[in-house]
């Protein structure tokens, strides 16, 4: 018995040490302001998955979405850092309302960006979830007595279809989430085309010059017509690529870099 007496301090030492790993773990994991886990947690848990899944032999399908605040340095400005702040908050909450399943992960990867994981997701599912998301924003937030719209730019990328790898995941959503800004068209899923970095996007700004010299580019006009009379009061000049290989190149794809 005095020997487990003699034990007992030391094994209250080591709890309170192990406390103290879990508490900084949560520090270093999780979002001051919001909550949430950060970027380092959200990474660290999909890595983890990762590890899970290549131990099992199966790879593991996850979906990621970015999702940036338009203007949102203008509200900082304009109505002071402690109601950007609370509207940081309430775009939390709100998010938490397209985690509808068990298992996925919100995340504040910092100032005015966020994520959300999705296990066991496909293409499909992203999309779905990018559109519910976009819902979500239709709603102003009520601040100080204003009501305050917010807009968002929204990408997403799959495992392991965009990626095997949580960082490069992570790029590849954030790659769509600014393309999504630039073209004003609404939530958008990574593909190589729009990423100037990848292989394919390299690829296609090299045939671009070549493209130009050749004249695969030509001008394909849209009428404009008055509903009251019929009558075509102008013309919309679209550009267009046809490619000799892989035929037309969509604008979506070759305006990012033209």
């Amino acid at each position: 018995m005095s020997f487990l007496l003699d034990l007992l301090p030391g094994h209250r030492a080591l709890d309170e040490a192990l406390q103290r790993c879990r508490m900084l773990e949560r520090q270093l994991h999780s979002d001051e302001l919001t909550g949430l886990v950060n970027r380092a947690g959200l990474l660290a848990r999909m890595d983890r998955l990762l590890a899970e899944d290549l131990e099992a032999g199966e790879p593991i399908r996850m979906a990621l979405i970015a999702i940036g605040l338009e203007r949102f340095k203008q509200i900082n400005e304009v109505l002071g850092e402690g109601l950007g702040d609370e509207a940081l908050r309430r775009i939390a909450d709100r998010l938490d309302l397209a985690a509808v399943r068990e298992g996925d992960v919100i995340a504040r990867l910092g100032g005015d960006e966020f994520a959300l994981l999705l296990l066991d997701a496909d293409t499909d599912v992203a999309q779905a979830a990018m559109q519910r998301i976009a819902h979500l924003f239709e709603t102003p937030l009520q601040l100080g007595g204003l009501t305050i719209e917010v807009s968002a730019r929204i990408g997403a990328a799959c495992l392991p279809h965009h990626s095997r790898e949580s960082h490069h995941a992570l790029d590849c959503a954030r790659t769509a989430m600014q393309a999504a800004q630039r073209r004003k068209s609404g939530p958008l899923l990574y593909a190589p085309s729009i990423d100037g970095r990848s292989p394919q996007g390299i690829a296609l700004l090299k045939e671009m010059q070549r493209a130009v010299d050749s004249g695969q580019f030509h001008i394909e006009l849209q009428p404009e017509i008055d509903l009251a009379d019929g009558t075509v009061r102008g013309a919309e000049a679209l550009v267009r690529w046809m490619h000799p290989e892989h035929g037309l190149i969509t604008p979506m794809e070759f305006i990012p870099f033209a």
